[in-house]
């Protein structure tokens, strides 16, 4: 198997780019996939030698890649061209590049597009080099698959399962304490959503101590979703039969947003009372620095 890139634009046409493909074919230039650029945020005091270091966050990360277009006519390397100008608007949303390696590994990252640039010294009417420009202001790149975990409270069955509205799906132990895996590098961010009948539930992860918990009262067929990306945290009540409501008022005020440390997670899910089908999904994609 070769590597081969797959741009999904924001409408989701695919386009593909391999060493195979006979339109656009993927060459060896190609830069800023596999290691994360970083800002180290520092003090420093009068005449201290030196800095200390406060912490570091991912920088937006800069791709580019060459690709040769290959036409049998000077018209369909007219289309090819508008295609790639119309699949790579940079006054378009984001997009995801799928990156599919040699070994068969699958990652994506999303990122906007910068307008392709034309080699004006490698042209004619049926070849033409274009360098492609993205910029993912998420740096991090992502497994394929999103994963989801459903935890019950003890002594309860969590039944029927949430509806899946997606895919594709693997699916976690349902279970009072599932042993959740974020086989990624990062760590994860996650959506939860608990659902009644419960009553002040807490989401514990006991591998890094940290525990979520809402003061709500929730009725059967209620939810409550959570979101706990940094800079993308959100909480939303849903009463069965109603309307959407913001559910940062019943947010403990103790709560934390928290994530899955790669590796092992142990999580539970407590609260003062619940009945059958109460229980709560976690969901997740595996985060990487790199591929």
């Amino acid at each position: 198997m070769t590597l081969q890139l797959t741009w999904y634009a924001p409408d989701g046409t695919p386009t593909v780019f391999s060493a195979t493909a006979t339109d656009y074919v993927l060459l060896k230039k190609y830069q800023g996939f596999s290691f994360t650029p970083a800002v180290h945020r520092t003090t420093r005091f009068p005449y201290q030698n030196g800095a200390t270091i406060q912490n570091t966050d991912g920088d937006p990360r800069e791709i580019s890649f060459e690709v040769m277009v290959k036409a049998s006519t000077l018209g369909e390397m007219e289309t090819l061209i508008e295609n790639l100008s119309d699949q790579f608007n940079p006054l378009g949303e984001e997009g995801i590049l799928v990156y599919e390696k040699a070994n068969g590994d699958v990652r994506r990252i999303y990122c906007k597009s910068n307008m392709p640039s034309i080699d004006m010294g490698v042209r004619n009417a049926t070849s033409q080099k274009v360098l492609i420009k993205l910029i993912a202001y998420d740096p991090f790149w992502y497994s394929d698959t999103t994963n989801i975990a459903y935890v019950a409270p003890p002594g309860t069955n969590m039944f029927p399962f949430p509806t899946v509205t997606s895919w594709p799906w693997e699916f976690g132990a349902i279970s009072p304490s599932p042993t959740v895996i974020n086989a990624g590098t990062m760590d994860a961010a996650c959506t939860f959503v608990f659902t009644g009948p419960i009553q002040n539930p807490s989401l514990n992860n006991l591998t890094t101590g940290k525990t979520f918990s809402i003061t709500k009262d929730m009725a059967a067929g209620d939810t409550f979703t959570v979101t706990t990306d940094i800079g993308e945290q959100s909480a939303y009540y849903t009463p069965s039969g109603g309307a959407v409501a913001n559910g940062m008022q019943w947010v403990d005020i103790t709560a934390e947003f928290w994530q899955l440390v790669p590796g092992n997670n142990m999580i539970t899910l407590t609260a003062v009372s619940a009945t059958s089908p109460a229980g709560c999904s976690v969901e997740w994609s595996d985060r990487y620095v790199g591929v």
